[in-house]
This record gives structure tokens, C-alpha cells and sequence, in this order.
């Protein structure tokens, strides 16, 4: 398939972080190849979905996915579960498969399909080139726009729409290869709940590290590394030398285009990094000696065409693979940036350059970043340790680290049970209850929404003030997507029936909807959700947590507010429709959360989604502007 042109009105110069706290987006499927079955026993399918450029707005610009799956020919019937592999980077597709399948392929295949996704950008997906970039209007501003929709977290909801079209929304394990492992850090962080199993190949972010530290130590590393290699080949300081002032006096044209210069001439001791790059470098390196022994290049002539090509074919990635280059440095930015490789480098009287910002088109990137890595890192918790992770007993396959996960799984299992008898001996030693209220002790779990009505404000302990009622207000037309027809089962049991089925089926409207819901970090708040605000006090106002909009200004006629920018600001809202309605053009105009998801039953995993990220906006919302309707932990005895 060809894939879509770039849509050059979709990146802006307003860098805020929507788009990663935006929610993922289900796919469609555009092609999927005949399928294939190579020597092994394997057999290969090719697929291609679309999804937007920008999963904060579905509508905008579209990118194609290239995705490769492989399963047992013998199994390909079988309903197994799914490995997502996660290449590394950025910027770089995914491994093609050898057959017949080998090494860890070979024993992932054992057990399930393998997925092997070229990221956004890369490969046969739409790709990102030097010349796509330079034809965007607005310079580097609008490149650093357009590259902010390529990094880890639009990666991470291309692979939940992935899991959604090809895995039919089931639990994926995920296999990071160095950057593909920092992609399994943000994926634990945002979706958590999609993820069966994540195993690292040496892919771990520096968490709590900022790129200037990083760089620090890698250039320390990387002088040693030089060090180690003059002393193996001590006949190589002097060539390098002359190769550097040389390439300074006059730079040489290369054979395929493009010049060397003696930056770039530096650049190849990014080979010093691998297990053979002493003798690649080396043998590289003497290519460019004349014919007499040791030696030295004449600054007058010009160098050998093998030396340039193979410098050219070393460097071919600076030409095939732009994201790689344009946001390594940024990917080891935590929470911001500074002057990274740039300013870890000693000036000439070995003192450390004043940190500068030279990520230059990044710069706006890197800001960006802050408040989404805040927002990340507020909601992660520590599940395991380096050591149960990378420590795997007896032979290192795939099979062996599974049991380790497999092992772990057990024992948070084990620690949940003795937390809960635990719980239950400290509420038995309690006085015990009034019979009439012996029912109402328990507490509902993180992140879910409890089944029975809100207590009343008498139920509170004595001497206690009791915590305020937060309200949701829903629309009261039977066309909107929700309201008190639907929202019992939407909010708690995260499933989406149609309000005009319900009514069809002669099931009776509510008059109002009362719910408790804890939120992930262990607060809490009853809810009230009615239809009708006019007839709110100041006072209740005050406690108006959200309001769902139908899409018409009709439905805050009579409310206490000069405009619907006035009510925006003041109380959260929230837009909802099924993928199948025409998106509201006055919606668009509001500042509203807008969600859409789809009706049909076997996605009601998209509906999860929505209710999850509907949960998250009030909770970030309640925690700004309402936090007196919250009741954190320690208040939940």
C-alpha cells in the first residue's frame, strides 16, 4: 500500500503535552498480506493498519503501520497469546526473522505469536526522511512539532491499537531491545492493565537522571574506550591526526554525496561502543594510508574512495534513519534537557563547557516533556527489582525468564492475600458494627468504582465533618451517548449500552446516580450524577465536579456561568460519543476532554480505555481545582 502524505498542518509550534496524556485510538486494519510459510515451520503475515499522526486528535493526519507477525505454522490456528518485540533506537525498524526461527525466536515461537512492529517512522511503516522534514513549512519549529508525534508515547499507543486490531485486545507481553525497553518503561506507565509480561534487553531509562549526567559518565566511558584502543594500536594516534587536520584545511567531498568533515571524520567512534569496534575501527582506518608503510596521508592529496565509502557505509544512518540522530540525546531526558553530549565534552584546558542547550528544533521537545514526565511518574509504582529481573537461574532463554515473571506474579498475589487477612483481623479487633450498617465496611480497590449508593451524610463517625458530595452532571437527551440511562453501567462497570436500547427494552430512567470511585494513588470520593442543574445553589456549585456535554449550548441555559469558556474553567468537561457519531464542530471550539469509543461489543476494551482515562481527567481535575471533595487514604478508616 502507498503510504498516506504527510499532513504538513498537523504539527503546530504549541509543544504542550496532549498528546501524550491523550488516550490510545483504535486502528484500522488497511491490509493484511496472504500469509507465507518459510523453512522452520513458520508462517509469516504482513499487516498494515492506519492510525493518526496524532492520537490526541483522531481526525487529523493519518500514519501508516507495518507490522510482521509470525506463529508456528502448526499453531496458527491456535488461540495463542501475543509478543510484541519492541526494536531499538529510536528510529530503527524491527528486526527481520532468520529462518529457520532461532534463539529467542525460536523459543518465543513455542508458545506465541510474535509481533514485529516497524515504530512509526521507521521501515515499511510511514517513514520519517531528511527531506520530508526540510519540505515542512515554518522551519525548525514546525520539524521539532511534527517529530514530537514519534516519540516513545505515540509509540506506545500505535501498540495498543496493534493489540486492539491483531490480539484482539488481549494482555500482551512486550520484549524491549535497548530503546524498545525505554518504550516498556512509558507502556508500564501509561496502560499497565495491556500488559501480561515485560522483558528487558538492556533498555532501562536513567529514571531521575538528567541528559547532562548521563553524558558525564558516557564521556568518561568514552575516553577510557579511546585510551584502550591507542594503546592496542598505538600506530593509529599519529594517522588520526593527520586525518583530522586535514579533514579541518579542507573537508572531502564523499562519493555518494554529502562531505566529510572533521566532525563528522570523529563521529566513527561511535564504533568503539560494540565488541569488535577496536578492529573495525582500525581496519577502517588504515584504508586511508598510502601505499608506503606507516604511512601518513597527504594533506595535499586526496583520500582513497574505499575509505570514504566505507565511511559512508558506517555513517549510512545518518542519511536512512533521521529520528535516530534528531532525539537519541532526548530520549535520556528526564523531566528536561540541557547541553547533553555537547556540554559533557572538556574544553581545550580540560575544563567542562557551560551547560548549553543544543538540541536546537528539540528544545521545544524537551519542554514538553516536563509536565508529561511528571504525570507519568505520579502514577508509577515499583513492582520489581533489577535483581528479580535480569538474575535468571540456570539456562537464558525465554522459557526461564517467563518463570521468573511467572514466580513474581505469585508472590504479589501471596502479599495481596496477607494484606487482605490482615485488613480483616484489624477490622475484626474493631467494635463491632450497628447490624443495620455491618454490610457497609468494606472499601472498594484502586481505580474502581463501587456498586452500592454513596452513605448518606449522617453515616459519618461522630465528631467528624462529613466529606462533601462531588456531582457529575449528564445530558438529559436520550440521543447523547450518556446519561442516567446509561451511566450506572458505563462509570462502574466500564460496559456502554445504548440509552435508546435501554429504553426500548422498558428499563426505568433513574432519577439520579449515587457511586463511590477510588482513584489510583488510594483517594476516594462519592459521586452524585444528575441531569438537571438549575435548580443548584451557589454551594452546590461549588462541589460540581464534571459535566459530560451533549455538543449543544442549550444544555447550560439558565446555569451560573457568563459563557461556556467561563464554565470550562471552572469545572471540568467532558465530551463522550461512539466512533460511528460525526464529531461536534462546537465541541471542538470547547476547552473539553472529548473522548470517542467504539459500540461494538467485542471492543468494549476501547470502552475500559475511555472510562480509565474519564477516571484519570477528574482526578487530575478534582486534585487542582476541587480538592476538598477527595479523601485521601489516611482519612479512609
Amino acid at each position: 500500500p502507498v503510504a498516506p502524505a504527510l499532513d504538513s498542518s498537523a504539527p503546530t509550534t504549541d509543544m504542550r503535552s496532549s498528546s501524550l496524556l491523550a488516550r490510545p485510538t483504535v486502528a484500522r486494519l488497511l491490509t493484511t498480506m496472504s500469509a507465507t510459510t518459510l523453512p522452520g515451520d513458520v508462517k509469516v503475515t504482513e499487516h498494515f493498519l492506519s492510525v493518526p499522526l496524532d492520537h490526541s486528535k483522531p481526525d487529523g493526519g493519518s500514519l501508516s503501520l507495518f507490522v510482521r507477525e509470525l506463529v508456528a505454522a502448526s499453531k496458527a490456528a491456535d488461540d495463542l497469546p501475543c509478543l510484541l518485540y519492541l526494536q531499538g533506537g529510536p528510529g530503527f525498524p524491527s528486526k527481520r526473522p532468520a529462518f529457520p526461527a532461532s534463539g529467542w525466536d525460536k523459543s518465543a515461537l513455542a508458545t506465541h505469536r510474535v509481533l514485529l512492529l516497524d515504530q512509526r517512522g521507521t521501515g515499511r511503516s510511514t517513514p520519517v526522511t531528511a527531506k520530508q522534514l526540510l519540505a515542512l513549512p515554518g522551519g525548525p519549529q514546525a520539524q521539532a512539532g511534527y517529530l514530537e508525534h514519534f516519540r516513545a508515547d505515540s509509540i506506545v499507543r500505535d501498540c495498543e491499537v496493534v493489540r486492539e486490531a491483531l490480539c484482539g485486545g488481549k494482555k500482551l507481553s512486550l520484549l524491549g531491545q535497548s530503546f524498545g525497553g525505554f518504550c516498556i518503561l512509558t507502556y508500564l506507565s501509561l496502560f499497565p492493565d495491556a500488559i501480561e509480561r515485560a522483558l528487558f534487553t538492556f533498555g532501562l531509562a536513567p529514571v531521575g537522571r538528567t541528559a547532562d549526567e548521563v553524558y558525564a559518565a558516557t564521556y568518561k566511558r568514552m575516553e577510557e574506550r579511546n585510551r584502550r584502543f591507542y594503546q592496542r594500536y598505538p600506530q593509529d594516534v599519529e594517522l588520526v591526526r593527520s586525518l583530522v587536520a586535514g579533514l579541518h584545511a579542507a573537508p572531502a567531498p564523499l562519493p555518494r554525496g554529502g562531505t566529510l568533515t572533521a566532525r563528522r571524520f570523529l563521529q566513527l567512534g561511535l564504533l568503539l561502543g560494540s565488541a569488535s569496534g577496536f578492529e573495525a575501527l582500525h581496519d577502517l582506518l588504515e584504508l586511508a594510508r598510502p601505499p608506503s608503510a606507516d604511512g601518513l596521508p597527504d594533506a595535499t592529496s586526496s583520500l582513497p574512495d574505499l575509505f570514504l565509502l566505507e565511511v559512508e557505509a558506517a555513517q549510512q544512518h545518518f542519511e536512512t534513519n533521521p529520528i535516530y540522530w534528531l532525539l537519541h540525546e532526548a530520549i535520556y531526558c528526564d523531566g528536561g534537557g540541557g547541553g547533553g553530549a555537547e556540554a559533557a565534552a572538556p574544553d581545550g584546558d580540560g575544563k567542562k563547557k557551560k551547560s548549553k542547550n543544543m538540541m536546537g528544533a528539540a528544545k521545544a521537545y524537551i519542554k514538553a516533556d516536563r509536565a508529561a514526565t511528571a504525570a507519568i511518574l505520579k502514577r508509577e509504582k515499583t513492582l520489581r527489582d533489577r535483581r528479580a529481573i535480569l538474575c535468571a537461574p540456570g539456562v537464558s532463554s525465554f522459557q526461564s525468564v517467563t518463570l521468573i515473571l511467572e514466580a513474581f506474579k505469585a508472590q504479589q498475589k501471596a502479599l495481596e492475600r496477607d494484606e487482605q487477612k490482615a485488613r480483616r483481623d484489624r477490622s475484626a479487633a474493631k467494635p463491632p458494627p450497628q447490624p443495620s450498617s455491618s454490610s457497609a465496611s468494606s472499601r472498594p480497590r484502586a481505580g474502581s468504582s463501587s456498586s452500592k449508593a454513596a452513605p448518606p451524610a449522617s453515616a459519618a463517625p461522630a465528631g467528624k465533618a462529613p466529606k462533601p458530595v462531588a456531582t457529575i452532571v449528564v445530558p438529559a437527551a436520550i440521543t447523547s451517548a450518556v446519561n442516567l440511562w446509561n451511566v450506572s453501567q458505563l462509570l462502574r462497570e466500564k460496559r456502554w449500552i445504548s440509552p435508546v436500547e435501554l429504553k426500548q427494552s422498558g428499563a426505568a430512567k433513574p432519577a439520579e446516580i449515587k457511586l463511590e470511585h477510588c482513584f489510583e494513588d488510594g483517594s476516594r470520593a462519592r459521586f452524585l450524577v444528575i441531569e438537571n442543574a438549575n435548580k443548584l445553589s451557589e454551594a452546590e456549585w461549588r462541589n460540581v465536579a464534571c459535566v459530560i456535554v451533549q455538543g449543544a449550548a442549550w444544555q447550560f441555559k439558565g446555569w451560573p456561568f457568563k459563557s461556556e469558556a467561563d464554565l470550562f474553567t471552572k469545572v471540568l468537561g467532558v465530551h463522550m460519543r461512539t466512533r460511528d457519531e460525526t464529531p461536534n464542530q462546537l465541541v471542538k471550539s470547547w476547552n473539553v476532554e472529548k473522548y470517542a469509543f467504539s459500540k461494538e461489543k467485542v471492543n468494549q476494551h476501547d470502552v475500559a480505555v475511555t472510562v480509565s482515562s474519564f477516571w484519570q481527567a477528574v482526578h487530575k481535575s478534582m486534585t487542582v481545582q476541587k480538592p476538598h471533595l477527595l479523601m485521601k487514604p489516611h482519612q479512609l478508616s
